[in-house]
């Protein structure tokens, strides 16, 4: 049977229409598959951060059932690890005690405890001190860390911000502190602080909390120098504490620094490096 050629073309062309039809369905429908699996595994897998909020924030009759929950997690750590971190810190303030308690009783021989007024620009008992810095906690956690100290010799504020932002799922927590601080030094060289304070955590919901801090500073040379600024929360009755090692290299008005942070609930802990800068006048 002859069919002539316009009748052939005719077919061809609709058979290839049908075709890219049936082709183009199935690829919306695998598309539209991926997308709704990726929403629902965002909503029923729960980020590390929002793990790490309901931990440091739960209430303590669903403390045993939130326990269970977060052992259960891959990429939490153990209690003995956060033990760790409070037996660090416990053990680096045992030293610093020691340390102060000799500088106390040094300086109770010769005078008593006064302020010292520091020149414009020192890195320790500053008049103003304005820090800011990125963490990298892991791959998808990210912090951006701020922070203002105002005061003049013996008394002061400190008010520290972090945003902590996390790409899957997405999800974020600031963690805002306010502390009134009673800085002491014996020399240009060392300072320490005591801090009464809040913290304030701002995620899924709002929660807050009496906070202490005790950072200690140390300025061996002009260029550089170690700082160790701990700080320890209660919220809701969960024990939360905040650990800063940071090294700043100085000049003149002007410091880089680098550092390690740890920021830890009952359960959990989110730490990472950082790098930033503050200028101090």
């Amino acid at each position: 049977m002859y069919i002539p050629r316009i009748q052939l073309r005719a077919k061809r062309k609709n058979l290839l229409s049908l075709f890219k039809a049936v082709v183009l369905k199935k690829i919306m429908i695998l598309c539209l598959s991926i997308n709704t699996l990726t929403i629902f595994s965002s909503i029923l897998i729960a980020g590390e951060i929002s793990t790490f909020e309901k931990d440091a924030t739960k209430d303590e009759i669903s403390a045993d059932t939130h326990q269970s929950s977060v052992d259960k997690r891959k990429n939490s750590v153990s209690s003995n690890d956060v033990e760790c971190f409070f037996c660090l810190g416990n053990l680096f303030l045992d030293i610093m005690e020691d340390l102060i308690a000799a500088i106390f009783f040094e300086m109770g021989k010769k005078t008593e405890l006064r302020m010292k007024h520091r020149a414009w620009g020192e890195p320790l008992l500053p008049f103003a001190k304005f820090d800011i810095n990125y963490q990298n906690i892991k791959p998808d956690i990210t912090s951006f860390n701020s922070a203002i100290e105002l005061g003049y010799g013996f008394y002061g504020v400190d008010l520290r911000k972090s945003m902590l932002i996390e790409k899957n799922p997405i999800d974020d927590l600031t963690i805002d502190q306010a502390y009134f601080l009673l800085r002491f030094s014996r020399s240009p060289r060392m300072e320490v602080d005591l801090g009464f304070g809040q913290l304030r955590l701002r995620g899924s919901r709002d929660h807050s909390g009496f906070s202490f801090t005790m950072p200690v500073k140390i300025q061996p040379q002009p260029y550089w120098g170690l700082q160790f600024l701990p700080a320890w929360s209660r919220v809701n009755g969960n024990s939360m504490s905040d650990y800063t090692l940071l090294i700043p290299f100085t000049k003149k008005q002007f410091s880089v620094q680098m550092g390690y942070r740890w920021i830890n609930s009952p359960n959990y802990s989110l730490h990472g490096p950082y790098l930033g800068s503050a200028i101090h006048f």
